[in-house]
Parts: C-alpha cells; sequence; structure tokens
C-alpha cells in the first residue's frame, strides 16, 4: 500500500496513570500529555519519546484538555476542586470559571481563549503578549574542571526566546544553536561563555568573562618542576587516561572509589600515559584519587 513512512522512535510510560489529552508545543518542540490519575502534565520530548519534565495541575482539579499559545506556554483547561468549578491554568495564573467546563478554545491571532460551559455559560479570557526581547542568562552544572572534563549549560532566560546562539570560548563545540548544550574543555585555562537568545522582538546577550576554570591535577617534584596531569575523557564510557607531562621522583599511584567509598581500583603511573579500563563499572559518579605518599589530589569521573 502506497503512503508516507511512519516508524516508532520512542516510548514513555506514565507509571500506569491514564493519559487524557495531549497537545503539540512548537516552541519548545515536544508533547504535553495530560495525566488525568495523577492531576499532572508531561512533557515529552517529540523526537526521542522521553520524558523532559512533569508539571502538577492538582490544586486546580483535574486536567482535561491541553493547549499552547503563540508563546509556548500551555493553557490547561481543569475540572475543579470545591473552591470552583473550574479553570483555565497559563503559566501559574488561574481563571475561575463559573461553570464546569466542557471545552475550550484559543486563537493565536488574538491572544484570547474562549471556555464553554453548560446552561449558555461562555467566559473569554484575553492575555497580554510580550513584546520584549529575551533577556539573556544561563548558568552551567559546574565551572571548575579538570582538563577533558564536560559543562551541561542551562538557559536561564527571560521573555520566551525562540532561538539561542552560544560561543564557548575554549570549548568543543565552540559554538551552539542548541537551548541546553553540553561543552568539553581540552585545554587548560580561563573561558569566556556568551549566550545571544533571540525571539520575534528582538535579542539579548549576556558574557561571562573567565567563567570556566579548566585545571590540571599538580605535583610539584622534588626539583621544584611542577607534575600536570591530564585525566580524560570525563564522562568516560570505557578506556580512562592519565597523562603525565614528565616522570615522577616520587612514585604517583591512583585509586577510585564508589561514592560510598569502597574502593575498587588501584595502580601505579608509572608511564607517561596511563591507562584505565572502567568498562564494566555502572553509570553514575565515582572518586579519583592520586597520591605520592604525602599528598594527595581528587576529582570525580562521570561514567556513562
Amino acid at each position: 500500500m502506497d503512503g508516507a513512512n511512519s516508524s516508532l522512535v520512542g516510548t514513555f510510560s506514565s507509571n500506569g496513570s491514564y493519559p487524557l489529552r495531549l497537545a503539540y508545543n512548537p516552541v519548545q518542540d515536544e508533547f504535553g500529555i495530560i495525566v488525568y490519575d495523577s492531576k499532572k502534565v508531561i512533557n515529552v520530548d517529540a523526537e526521542t519519546g522521553t520524558i523532559n519534565s512533569t508539571d502538577n495541575y492538582s490544586q486546580y482539579g483535574n486536567p482535561v484538555m491541553i493547549m499552547y499559545d503563540v508563546e509556548g506556554k500551555p493553557l490547561v483547561l481543569t475540572n475543579g476542586n470545591d473552591d470552583a468549578p473550574g479553570y483555565l491554568v497559563r503559566d501559574g495564573e488561574a481563571v475561575a470559571l463559573p461553570a464546569s467546563p466542557t471545552y475550550f478554545d484559543y486563537c493565536p491571532s488574538t491572544h484570547t481563549a474562549v471556555v464553554t460551559m453548560p446552561a449558555d455559560y461562555v467566559s473569554v479570557i484575553e492575555y497580554e503578549l510580550n513584546t520584549d526581547p529575551p533577556v539573556a542568562d544561563f548558568t552551567a552544572n559546574v565551572t571548575t574542571i579538570q582538563i577533558g572534563g564536560e559543562v551541561e549549560f542551562t538557559d536561564l532566560s527571560q521573555n520566551s526566546p525562540t532561538s539561542w546562539d552560544w560561543n564557548f570560548e575554549g570549548g568543543v563545540p565552540a559554538t551552539s544553536t542548541e537551548q541546553n548544550p553540553t561543552v568539553t574543555y581540552e585545554n587548560m585555562g580561563l573561558f569566556d561563555v556568551s549566550l545571544t537568545a533571540g525571539n520575534a522582538n528582538g535579542s539579548g546577550t549576556k558574557t561571562e568573562e573567565n567563567y570556566i576554570q579548566v585545571d590540571t591535577l599538580t605535583f610539584i617534584n622534588e626539583n621544584g618542576n611542577p607534575i600536570e596531569l591530564s585525566v580524560y575523557p570525563n564522562p568516560v564510557s570505557g578506556k580512562l587516561y592519565i597523562k603525565l607531562n614528565q616522570k615522577p621522583q616520587k612514585e604517583l599511584s591512583v585509586t577510585i572509589f564508589n561514592l560510598e567509598g569502597r574502593m575498587l581500583f588501584t595502580q601505579k603511573l608509572s608511564n607517561l600515559e596511563n591507562v584505565i579500563d572502567m568498562q564494566n563499572l555502572n553509570a553514575g559518579v565515582y572518586i579519583l584519587k592520586v597520591t605520592d605518599g604525602d599528598r594527595l589530589r581528587v576529582m570525580k569521573i562521570n561514567k556513562r
């Protein structure tokens, strides 16, 4: 039979709850799925089917219908609790309805929602469009790392940006248009990060100078020369490399612990380039300790 090709790209589980309605959010490229039993909206990635986040509407009753406005904000219709027969909820603002709702629709050109109810009740709600350009802002899960480490950046920009232009000095990749990118740093130093967030009303830029600090693990030889250890890649999926810039005068050893403090692995760093096989370890965070018998250096290793 002729027709368009289709394929299953992902499946999510609502943990036994009963999904009721769903709608597509083109601004965030995700689906909002109402889970009636738990009174929540699950936000599911449109490409992978994974759950990005969950919003709770229990304080407004049972969510029964969802749409998205021109800014990508959810409009959720609920059958109310004791305080009101129902609500139309947008961005944390709830409009109480005079009767139990049956249906609503949204007009993007006028940014207006209309709710119908029995006994000829109709509620018309007009929303003000935000005409301000974005105010760019961001954060990182960590700002001081070792060479080969990874940084996860999170967009915190206001006024509903729809585009993101990142610049990462010293990073790989050096630029990104993702909203929340992940960047690897392979050289020591202090590096700037810049974000320009845009929408139809304009753009805004924020730059943090010397925001990311990339260090090496360092020991000082008896002759005063520094021994620099590069540990990479981090996160690691298989082999972890520990590279020394020169031979130490005092023998170095490396030990890996889990977060409960149980030692999993130890070996001498006898070569300029040393390899630790972490392939059989479970995904998670581990502690790497390097010592010359007198001094100790510690860093976290993320295992994928």
